[in-house]
């Protein structure tokens, strides 16, 4: 990401930002990481809060926006990944349940440290302590989690631990040489005994036509 060609959002000049990028719905648990910076603060650490996106919270989040200075509600945002994300200090996403969420990828490729739950694929992209934060689904443990990353030689540390992994595990060649074992296993299971010769995806083109 060239950062130099996006405008810096008005919200960046706060010292300290964790964002929820995502649905306002609470199985995502973005009233989690509000109160996680509800109770930060309390302590003693000087922490904003981001929320983007849209769905049956905005409302409260817009009206947690006006009331209280350490909160911002940007609405939906399009292309959250380049406008939002890489301005980050870390992500958070306290889930009950998840695939393989984008969110947590596209922080991962910004070198951006993320708190999540353990939940769907979340723990194969994310190595505990070393490219992020795995954590119980409380807001204290969001809290806790806020209070490592406030420790800025640390949140680097894991960012680029994150973007390391990121760039090997997801980089555009093993993601084909993934779909290409995924496609071949579907149709082999499928029993398109022509699948079992092709080569390559190309291939696989020509037998569906």
């Amino acid at each position: 990401l060239d950062l130099s060609r996006e405008p810096v959002p008005a919200w960046r000049s706060k010292q300290y930002v964790v964002g929820y990028v995502g649905t306002l719905l609470d199985d995502k648990g973005w009233r989690l990481v509000v109160d996680a910076v509800r109770r930060s603060r309390l302590s003693g650490l000087d922490v904003h809060c981001l929320l983007a996106g849209d769905g049956p919270g905005s409302e409260e989040a817009r009206a947690l926006s006006e009331m209280q200075p350490y909160i911002t509600y940007a609405g939906a945002v399009p292309d959250a990944g380049r406008s939002i994300i890489p301005y980050l200090d870390c992500l958070a996403l306290p889930s009950t349940n998840e695939g393989c969420p984008m969110v947590v990828l596209e922080a991962c490729r910004a070198g951006i440290p993320v708190i999540a739950t353990a939940v769907g694929a979340i723990p194969e992209i994310i190595k505990d302590g070393v490219s992020g934060l795995l954590i119980p689904r409380t807001s204290e443990a969001v809290a806790d989690a806020l209070r490592r990353f406030a420790d800025k030689e640390f949140r680097d540390a894991v960012g680029a631990n994150a973007r390391r992994d990121f760039s090997a595990e997801y980089n555009i060649v093993n993601t084909a040489i993934q779909y290409d074992r995924c496609y071949r296993e579907a149709l082999q299971t499928a029993g398109h005994e022509k699948a079992k010769s092709s080569g390559s995806c190309r291939e696989w083109g020509r037998h569906w036509k």
